[in-house]
């Protein structure tokens, strides 16, 4: 446990060392260019026998590493995979934050900006630490080995702190307070990913026929509609991994459960270009490109949205519910007959 126990010393010693800006410069220099790096790559290798590759594609690494039920996550835990995505995420987020958050900084603003990014990162070296003892116990079979281990799920005093954090930002003359909710995260992604395809495909809700009352119609139907369009429905992020991301979310936010600090980030990286889009369509930037189809594939799947939402039980004469569809020009959605793809 050389590697290991050099590793836990370094990451556990950087607290209380000096200003934000202090600890935030010993965590660049010793991860760029002390070793660091490398540093975590030989203990993960050494105890668990898992070769990690930061360089793998991200659509596996989603597959490996996000649990969408609680049998899966139990499946998971006893993967050598799951473990292997979870250090690559790792690794990939610290490299993001090492290069992209300055050694130094002569702002007036930097040591308050210093101070969110080491209370972040914090946490994520921290997790980083439990991966290990998490692969003793779980896929080993060996508890207690690695002296380390973290509250497994999210008080509600946390969401209630969150939600401050959120609203005024952190440590905000005593508005909010500054430690790090990062978890939370995944409530903002879960809902991104739903209004994203429900406002491509117009999917509003349903209303009662006896009363006119509002209902939700849950974002799955549209997921389970769109299997039966996967071809001809253009996303840089196929279906099944936003089914998967939303049941990962659903398990977190439902139970309570933390994941590991560095896996909202990586999955809201992943979500970019479906998220916000970015392509030039047509000679035009638009924030609508992570989702294409032609007209014809957009009605026909407008039309099995609201087949599923008005279809009737045997007993029923008549349909319960009408769909609440918005018309095309009110989606945010590129339609390809509209915006052609170039040719390439």
């Amino acid at each position: 446990m050389v590697h290991f126990n050099q590793y836990k010393r370094r990451v556990t010693g950087f607290r209380n060392k000096g200003t934000a800006a202090d600890v935030w410069r010993q965590i660049y220099d010793w991860y760029q260019s002390d070793g660091g790096r490398t540093l975590f790559v030989q203990a993960f290798m050494n105890e668990t026998g898992i070769r990690v590759n930061p360089e793998s594609d991200a659509a596996s690494q989603i597959k490996a590493a996000l649990p969408k039920s609680l049998g899966d996550y139990s499946k998971k835990v006893k993967s050598y995979a799951y473990y292997r995505a979870l250090a690559e995420m790792f690794i990939i987020e610290m490299d993001s934050i090492t290069s992209r958050v300055p050694r130094e900084c002569d702002d007036p603003a930097a040591d308050f900006a210093y101070d969110n990014v080491w209370r972040f990162v914090e946490q994520v070296l921290l997790d980083s630490l439990v991966l290990f003892e998490d692969w003793s116990t779980d896929c080993a079979g060996v508890p207690q080995v690695f002296g380390v281990g973290k509250n497994k799920f999210t008080h509600p005093l946390n969401f209630y702190h969150g939600a401050h954090q959120t609203i005024y930002g952190h440590g905000s003359f005593g508005l909010s307070f500054s430690e790090n909710h990062s978890e939370l995260a995944v409530a903002t992604i879960r809902q991104a990913v739903e209004i994203r395809l429900r406002r491509a495909f117009g999917l509003i809700g349903k209303e009662a026929v006896s009363d006119h009352t509002f209902h939700p119609v849950a974002i799955s139907e549209l997921l389970d509609v769109l299997e039966d369009y996967e071809e001809e429905v253009q996303m840089p992020v196929p279906r099944h991994h936003l089914v998967r991301i939303n049941h990962w979310a659903n398990l977190l936010l439902h139970s309570g459960m933390r994941h590991y600090a560095w896996t909202p980030p990586r999955v809201l990286d992943y979500l970019r270009s479906f998220l916000i889009g970015g392509e030039n369509v047509d000679g035009r930037w638009t924030v609508h490109s992570g989702i294409r189809l032609t007209r014809a594939s957009f009605e026909a799947i407008q039309e099995a949205l609201k087949k599923k939402v008005e279809s009737c039980t045997q007993s029923q004469t008549r349909p319960r519910f009408k769909a609440l569809l918005l018309n095309a020009p009110e989606c945010d959605v590129v339609l390809n007959q509209d915006f052609p793809t170039p040719a390439r």
